[in-house]
């Protein structure tokens, strides 16, 4: 054997082992190892040539290879993204609801399916509801009006709606709901369906109906006045301004001390009042305040301090009745009523209580003060009569008039006294 086939022996020997390796590399994707072909030629050459390729091939594929494999990790890792937030929404919807009453709708407002909630507000089963349209729930009147046709208009076209709603049970049973009507879409842009969420406020919507009609008749019948908690002016009614003579805009952000005394104004059992209202005391009395251009007022009043959630004083509100007539006439019955008793008191029976234009409670104090100064003044003149007539010696004066009580007794005395007196005369003539 030459040496130039020696020599081709060992080059092809040298091919094959470096071509097994070449292969092997390519069937695990791995890379070839560093290999120096570079001096191969003739067949060999060719051959180097085709392993050069290969290794080109091999370095192709396994980076795409590993390409291929980050993209299946990173769809992989969206996929579970996606899944997880998927079953995040799927644990929010039934944790609310859980708690709210929900119905959803398509967007014609045909009813898709409603949760127990919903069906427990509105006294239906969900197979009662399914297919139905949303106008079951409404009042006639309204389901017929171009109002009640936007409104699912505009769901339709994905504005969703929130509010207070008035809704229609089953029987005609109303009740009241805050909810949202939100449009759901689809892949295309378009909406798909309508989700309401609701809660049922029935109870708070009459509770506070029930308030707010107790505040306007109050309002209608009494002064009513706000004020913060150190009493400056927030707000006053119609009735309070007629009373005390302003206008709201003369009064507000004034002080309360606008309608009391200066003296007491400035006096430490006012502060007190204050200090007390502010604290959270309340105060009722019959109170003397001063209209515009110091007109004295009379009211029977409370004073009502208002909390907050966290039991603050935030203002104080005070309900007011006029009773400055009523007052007034008091004082005047009581100014007349004194002066007929300190006549009375020294001698004088003879004055009476003026009833003209009295009514109720004075007309009977009135009265009753006249006939009980008749009653003394004719009980009196009988008894100075008698007396009179036993002074000249008519001994058998009778007094024939009826009385009571004190009276009486001077009576009886007054008959023992004549008659003794008839007795010792006799005796003695």
């Amino acid at each position: 054997m030459s040496l130039m086939d020696l020599l081709a022996g060992t080059q092809h020997r040298e091919v094959q082992r470096q071509s097994r390796e070449a292969l092997q590399a390519v069937q695990e994707h791995a890379s070839l190892p560093g290999m120096d072909l570079s001096r191969l030629s003739g067949a060999a050459g060719d051959y180097a040539e085709l392993l050069r390729q290969w290794h080109q091939m091999a370095h192709d594929l396994d980076r795409r290879v590993l390409g291929m494999a980050e993209e299946v990790a990173r769809m992989r890792s969206a996929q579970d993204a996606l899944q997880a937030e998927r079953d995040a929404l799927a644990a929010d919807m039934t944790a609310l609801s859980r708690s709210q009453a929900m119905i959803s709708f398509d967007p014609r407002g045909q009813i898709l399916d409603a949760n127990e909630n919903f069906c427990r507000v509105a006294g239906y089963s969900v197979e009662e509801l399914r297919g139905k349209h949303h106008s079951l729930f409404v009042d006639p009147a309204w389901r017929d009006s171009v109002d009640y046709r936007m409104f699912w208009d505009r769901l339709a076209s994905g504005h969703f709606e929130a509010g207070t709603f008035r809704r229609i049970a089953k029987g005609g049973r109303e009740f009241w709901i805050q909810a949202s009507y939100n449009p759901v879409f689809g892949a295309d842009g378009k909406v798909e369906r309508v989700v309401k969420i609701a809660s049922d406020i029935t109870a708070a919507c009459l509770k506070a109906a029930d308030a707010d009609g107790k505040l306007a008749a109050i309002d209608r019948a009494q002064a009513v006045i706000e004020f913060d908690p150190k009493g400056q002016v927030l707000h006053a009614n119609e009735n309070f301004l007629k009373t005390v003579g302003y206008t709201m805009e003369e009064i507000r952000g004034r002080h309360h001390s606008l309608f009391v005394d200066p003296t007491y104004r400035d006096s430490a059992d006012y502060q007190a009042f204050w200090a007390r209202l502010g604290s959270g005391v309340y105060d009722s009395a019959r109170y003397q305040r001063f209209g515009k251009g110091g007109r004295a007022v009379w009211i029977q009043a409370t004073y009502n301090p208002i909390f907050d959630p966290d039991g603050r004083v935030v203002k104080v509100v005070k309900f007011a009745t006029d009773i400055t007539e009523q007052t007034l006439a008091q004082q005047r019955f009581e100014g007349e009523l004194q002066a007929v008793i300190e006549r009375a008191g020294r001698g004088d029976f003879s004055v009476r209580m003026d009833l003209q234009g009295r009514t109720g409670f004075f007309e009977q104090m009135g009265r009753g003060t006249n006939e009980l100064l008749a009653t003394i003044d004719n009980s009196l003149q009988s008894l100075r009569s008698a007396l009179g007539a036993l002074a000249e010696g008519h001994l058998d004066h009778v007094i024939e008039q009826q009385f009571e009580g004190v009276f009486s007794e001077l009576k009886d005395a007054y008959h023992t006294t004549s008659d003794r007196l008839g007795h010792i005369i006799a005796e003695v003539r």
